[in-house]
């Protein structure tokens, strides 16, 4: 089984488009942005997690 982590340059997908985590800005806050539009984002780690175990989430490269 693969392992992902939480960390700045992971490659998520979110809901079927792609984004890259840039960096945690504050305990518990993540800042990512679109890799094609470059639009940026904000999740908390439960709303990371959340989406993940609900599968609108997944982490390129661990993907079925």
């Amino acid at each position: 089984m693969a392992k992902a982590y939480l960390r700045a340059n992971a490659e998520l997908v979110i809901g079927g488009e792609p984004h890259i985590i840039e960096r945690q800005c504050t305990d518990g806050i993540w800042a990512m942005r679109h890799k094609d539009t470059s639009r940026q984002r904000e999740m908390s780690t439960e709303e990371i997690y959340a989406a993940y175990v609900h599968g609108s989430l997944v982490f390129k490269g661990t993907e079925l």
